[in-house]
């Protein structure tokens, strides 16, 4: 099996690659392709990288550097290199570019592309390439808002359930951050893009007063937008703190008190449900994928329409929450397991087999 994606930086897709490919590799030979050149030394990507191979997965680096045209050529010859010496059976891509370069490449090898955002945003040359490949959408919302050709079904995200007790290993965001004792952090956790809908956070951060017990916290990487990136990161604002991005992100979120999402479209969120199972109450956008995956599930929350007013009434409503974070979980336990990357897992490697008609272990 092998994986295409655009990079090793930090996001919900290359978590959940992570933990998919960790799971499918108990039976089966892995590869994962990174388009984009991982960082040898340091950062997210070098630790992921560390992560993926401890777990007897290969990871080919492609070498590409963005911006740097002539690397793309330079990572199509190492990829086809790659395919030659290598027996596949089934291609599984990630992201639009990780959908274009491998449709350039002219391989006879099965494809699936996964649909990871709802919509997501591909070109009409990718669509067209890739009109005859397989397609597994991340969520039924992410099937909706999408119109792609092709053989498809819905494989919903997951995450891992190991029964870790977060609160042994959680970070002390107040006294890291030198946040006043006895206020409450709010955190959001995602890639500094657009779609996460920062900007609206940060607006959202100023509707409350300077002496405000109350306390934002974004932990995500830069990705593409420079001046949002440069925004979030340099804001003046005292109760805005930006801490960039981490790998072991449940001990983050279970020292928060509340865990917010301010996305304007997504697919199925990885951020959310790392919430879920981390056992913090939850306040989500109300947008379709938001409602739908947390239908059902104990402290979780969406406002009443997608105003800073809103936000913050429901905010106030929810942050003197006393319930133990063990507490929630417990009572979510039935509503998340539906989202076990055990079971993700399982259902990719059966598609896989009804694509090849070859023997993939499931």
């Amino acid at each position: 099996i092998c994986h295409i994606i655009n990079g090793f930086n930090a996001g919900g897709v290359q978590v959940f690659l992570s933990s998919l490919t960790k799971y499918q590799s108990l039976t089966n030979n892995v590869f994962i392709l990174s388009i984009s050149k991982i960082d040898e030394i340091s950062g997210f990507d070098y630790s992921l990288r560390k992560k993926i191979e401890s777990n007897n997965i290969y990871v080919i680096d492609l070498e590409r550097k963005p911006g740097k045209n002539f690397t793309f050529v330079k990572s199509l010859k190492i990829a086809k290199t790659f395919f030659k010496n290598n027996r596949i059976d089934i291609i599984n891509t990630h992201l639009p570019l990780s959908h274009l370069f491998t449709s350039i490449l002219g391989l006879e090898i099965p494809i699936v592309n996964t649909i990871h955002n709802a919509p997501e945003k591909t070109s009409f040359l990718t669509k067209f390439l890739n009109r005859n490949s397989a397609k597994i959408y991340c969520s039924k919302s992410a099937l909706m808002l999408n119109n792609f050709k092709g053989k498809n079904t819905v494989i919903n995200n997951g995450v891992e359930f190991n029964g870790t007790n977060f609160q042994n290993h959680q970070i002390d965001l107040i006294k890291d951050l030198n946040i006043p004792l006895g206020s409450k952090v709010v955190i959001s956790v995602g890639a500094l893009r657009k779609q996460k809908n920062y900007s609206f956070l940060m607006d959202l951060a100023r509707k409350f007063p300077e002496n405000s017990n109350i306390h934002f916290v974004v932990c995500g990487g830069f990705d593409k937008d420079l001046k949002l990136f440069e925004s979030v990161k340099n804001n003046k604002l005292s109760n805005f703190h930006y801490i960039g991005t981490k790998l072991n992100i449940n001990n983050y979120l279970s020292s928060a008190d509340l865990f917010l999402s301010c996305s304007v479209h997504e697919g199925l969120p990885i951020a959310v449900l790392e919430a879920f199972i981390t056992g913090i109450p939850v306040l989500l956008s109300p947008i379709e994928q938001h409602i739908s995956i947390s239908e059902g599930v104990y402290k979780s929350y969406i406002p009443a329409d997608f105003k800073l007013e809103s936000f913050k009434k429901s905010i106030i409503s929810i942050i003197e929450n006393n319930e133990t974070h063990n507490s929630i979980l417990n009572k979510r336990k039935d509503h998340i397991t539906r989202f076990s990357i055990v079971d993700t897992s399982k259902q990719y490697l059966k598609f896989y087999k009804e694509i090849t008609n070859k023997q993939i272990d499931i």
